[in-house]
């Protein structure tokens, strides 16, 4: 970070008298002079053995520069009036102190207003943090809000009196610059938030729920010692290794490496741009909560890189997540899915920290790029640059008002990628921006109809994953299902299971419709929303029972009850266990004879999960601690509950629990009879349904062979499970790439033959 990168306030203010009798300058004098004076002046009054409190920590740079870090309490007369007398005995050249941007309004604002609007966190308060922030980030900021106003309330007393001293203290001493020394406060939040786990985060909001302690006698004046707010928030996330890393040490690293910044040397006034520059040391006062001193001291003699605490996405791909991208876009074009295409990965000795489990271990990986090949990157997220000022959040797109643009932007994506829509109707914009639209929602609707019929999960399909040509775009935390469950979660980190994969069709829906409220004024809502309604549902289950129906080898007739079918089948998947794709692979097997019925039961039971196996999928994922806490939450505080959105998490924990009761009561054989039953039931449906299929056909076994081959050709054998791509990339990061590529199956729906 460069100099003229710092957070800086009100650079080189003049004493409050102005230059001027009062202030000993003489008023008919050139402003070179009027420098000197003033820095004389601060030089005279610049102790060189100043008296200084003992709150006040004295370090020394390289180059000599001073810095006196006022260790303060956010509550407390005393450590206002330790900032005054510092700044006043040394007359620093900078004032450091421990605000970022996003909190500079608690310099300007009066004691009284800070009081009432500490005292005032209520519900609403708090659901606009959650809309602006998000979830966590927003409950995050409440939290700490809530202790601030919680100390002050018992003390009568505004936080941060000590920084408004300190900026009017600054404002008097000449050619003193003012910096906000506080990493920013959202950047605090998302890497706090992203450091907790599902039950961290449970107890974070229970905090925000219970906190109502009394602040005793000897606690008030203990803040004239310690800072109580960070006493306070440290006893709260002090069973939270990875938050006081966050809010605490990160913190310590990023005050010292401002305040080092701040202690170079000070270039002293010229008279004119040819006299040649002159520096001296500096010397800074920093005014930080007394609970950062001890860590600003540790890092003090280190060197210090703050790009890893500042991080929060820096855009660069690793090797992992390329070679997994390079296999996933390979085999979905090859399963016939459209898809971007990876052309190369490339792999640097230059390297990034990744905490690839969300566990708190974070490691060392290598940068890679991958080439990727797509007729266009645009997404639906493309045009939301123009989306309008957000009434609640304030946040609007970098492009609002500029409808030319988007004018420019709609008529290239049609013109070019949309040739015929642009031909048949170039001489009337909304028809034409209509027709693009529905094209776009069936492509859409088609596509995840896809996506459902081989078990894929896209993982994060927000409207910047959603291509404006209907690929499948953006491989990250992918994944194809194994044992079948329709609330199946491929990304870590999507807690609430909202790009779950029976979520996708909905999700991607919603999208469409975010791309429709862009498009506006060039497509009225009211035009493409009739067309998202009227097209989107029906196109979807056409193409997926379509699909569906070619997996079940059913060709021939179209019944309205085929969809009971498919669902029946997957239902008796999600009861049994058993593998998505082997499933359907093996069914080819079954002739439909019921009385062959008996004999395949033994082939697809193979394909169903043990005990010990759904033992593990069903094994309660929360603590009995954790539980009650949820449901107490739920009692306690509906409204905060039902924002943090951990209704459906419940449901599935219980519902976890009552399976795994109920399996530690069940043994391998009634299991196997139990796994019969479902099966047999379903065999016999389908066995009706393919003696409808074959009607009057005389040659069964023409009509048989017929069947398989339809089912082969759409049920494929191979799919890029976990355990494969794991395997290259195991490889690959031990210098051998020979397992990458043959991993791509070049023809998923045919069986290798081995030599």
């Amino acid at each position: 970070m460069t100099e003229n990168q710092q957070q800086e306030v009100g650079a080189e203010p003049v004493p409050e008298d102005g230059p001027g009798e009062s202030s000993g300058i003489p008023n008919n004098i050139s402003d070179e002079d009027a420098f000197r004076i003033l820095w004389e002046m601060k030089m005279n009054k610049r102790q060189k053995r100043p008296s200084l409190p003992d709150t006040v920590t004295e370090l020394t740079t390289e180059e000599g520069s001073k810095v006196y870090i006022v260790g303060t309490a956010h509550f407390s007369d005393s450590s206002k009036q330790d900032v005054v007398k510092t700044i006043q005995e040394v007359q620093p050249d900078v004032v450091v102190v421990e605000l970022c941007q996003y909190r500079i309004s608690m310099l300007k604002m009066d004691e009284e207003t800070l009081l009432k609007e500490a005292k005032e966190i209520n519900l609403e308060k708090l659901h606009q943090a959650i809309k602006q922030n998000g979830v966590m980030s927003g409950l995050m900021q409440m939290l700490l809000l809530k202790v601030s106003a919680h100390i002050t309330e018992q003390l009568g007393m505004a936080p941060g009196g000590e920084f408004r001293e300190a900026f009017r203290e600054a404002s008097k001493v000449p050619f003193c610059k003012f910096h906000l020394g506080d990493r920013p406060i959202p950047v605090t939040f998302k890497r706090a938030i992203a450091a907790l786990s599902v039950w961290q985060k449970i107890k974070l909001a229970w905090g925000l729920c219970s906190l109502s302690d009394p602040i005793s006698e000897d606690d008030v004046e203990k803040c004239k010692q310690k800072d109580l707010l960070e006493q306070m928030m440290a006893e709260m996330i002090g069973e939270f290794p990875d938050l006081h890393r966050t809010i605490v040490s990160e913190r310590d690293i990023y005050l010292t490496y401002m305040l080092k910044q701040a202690a170079r040397r000070t270039e002293l006034p010229r008279a004119s741009e040819t006299e040649p520059r002159k520096s001296i040391p500096s010397v800074v006062v920093g005014v930080v909560g007394m609970g950062h001193v001890p860590g600003i001291e540790r890092n003090w003699d280190r060197e210090l890189n703050i790009q890893e605490i500042m991080r929060q996405a820096d855009g660069r791909k690793v090797l992992r997540s390329s070679i997994r991208e390079f296999l996933c876009s390979e085999a979905m074009s090859h399963l016939g899915i459209p898809s971007t295409r990876a052309g190369s990965c490339v792999t640097a000795d230059s390297t990034v920290i990744r905490d690839i489990y969300y566990d708190g271990n974070p490691k060392k990986e290598k940068c890679t790029v991958v080439s990727r090949i797509a007729p266009t990157f645009l997404r639906f997220g493309s045009f939301e640059i123009f989306k309008p000022t957000d009434e609640f959040t304030g946040r609007k797109g970098p492009s609002v008002d500029r409808n030319d643009i988007r004018i420019q932007m709609l008529d290239y994506v049609i013109r070019t990628f949309y040739p015929d829509i642009q031909e048949k109707h170039a001489g009337n914009n909304t028809e034409k921006n209509a027709a693009f639209f529905r094209e776009i929602t069936k492509r859409t609707a088609r596509l995840v109809a896809e996506w459902q019929c081989v078990g894929f999960c896209h993982g994060v399909l927000n409207t910047d994953n959603m291509s404006i040509v209907g690929l499948t775009i953006d491989y990250g935390p992918f994944g194809f299902i194994d044992r079948y469950d329709p609330e199946y979660i491929c990304n870590g980190s999507d807690n609430m299971g909202r790009y779950a994969y029976n979520k996708q069709p909905e999700i991607c829906k919603w999208n469409l419709g975010k791309l429709a409220e862009a498009l506006i004024p060039e497509l009225p809502l009211s035009i493409s929303q009739s067309i998202l309604d009227d097209e989107y549902d029906a196109e979807f289950q056409n193409h997926y029972m379509e699909k569906m129906r070619k997996k079940l080898g059913l060709v021939r007739l179209k019944l309205d009850d085929d969809s009971h079918l498919v669902s029946d089948l997957l239902e008796t998947m999600n009861i049994t266990g058993s593998d998505f794709t082997n499933t359907f692979r093996v069914l080819s097997k079954f002739s439909g004879d019921e009385a062959e019925i008996q004999d395949f039961l033994n082939i697809i039971i193979e394909q169903c999960a043990s005990v010990e196996e759904l033992k593990l999928v069903f094994k309660p994922k929360m603590d009995p601690r954790q539980l009650s806490m949820m449901l107490m939450l739920a009692q306690s505080n509906p409204q905060l509950f039902s924002m943090i959105g951990t209704q459906s998490n419940i449901n599935k924990e219980l519902e976890r629990i009552d399976q795994y009761t109920k399996l530690q009561e069940t043994s391998a054989d009634d299991l196997l009879k139990d796994n019969k039953k479902h099966w047999k039931e379903w065999l016999r449906k389908y066995s009706v349904r393919l003696e409808k299929e074959r009607g009057s056909v005389e040659d069964r076994k023409a009509f048989h062979e017929e069947h398989v081959k339809t089912m082969d050709s759409n049920n494929p054998s191979y799919i890029l499970r976990n355990y494969i791509a794991q395997n290259a990339i195991d490889s690959a990061e031990s210098g051998d790439f020979s397992e990458v590529k043959p991993n791509i199956p070049q023809c998923p729906y045919h069986v290798l033959q081995l030599e």
